[in-house]
């Protein structure tokens, strides 16, 4: 079997074999899902910034902010910010669903359950 190592390979595992995951393997997922929310964080500010640069240039040739803020969501910049933007809180949520799947299974094996 090859090694899981992205995001989308993490989710689909997770998705697949939720009821038969180790707390190894989910603590491990944990880890390096977050390692996997820096990248995201620093590929967002970079889309950020696309994203604002291509607002400024498009509100040159609209005559009010309103037009400027429509027109530039319309944008491949705007659609890779908010796609960023949404895996980012995607990833938290896994994370912390992560966490707490993982306590679960810690009560399980001392009887908490």
């Amino acid at each position: 079997m090859t090694e899981i190592t992205t995001r989308e390979e993490i989710i689909a595992d997770i998705k697949q074999n939720l009821a038969t995951l180790t707390p190894d393997t989910v603590s491990k997922y944990s880890v390096m899902l977050s390692v996997h929310l820096a990248s995201i964080g620093e590929q967002e500010a970079k889309a950020d910034l696309a994203y604002h640069q291509e607002w400024e240039r498009i509100r040159l040739a609209i005559d009010t902010d309103g037009g400027a803020d429509k027109r530039a969501k319309a944008t491949q910049e705007y659609y890779l910010k908010r796609l960023l933007e949404v895996q980012q809180k995607s990833t938290v949520q896994i994370i912390q669903a992560l966490k707490k799947r993982l306590e679960v299974l810690r009560d399980e094996s001392h009887g908490g359950y």
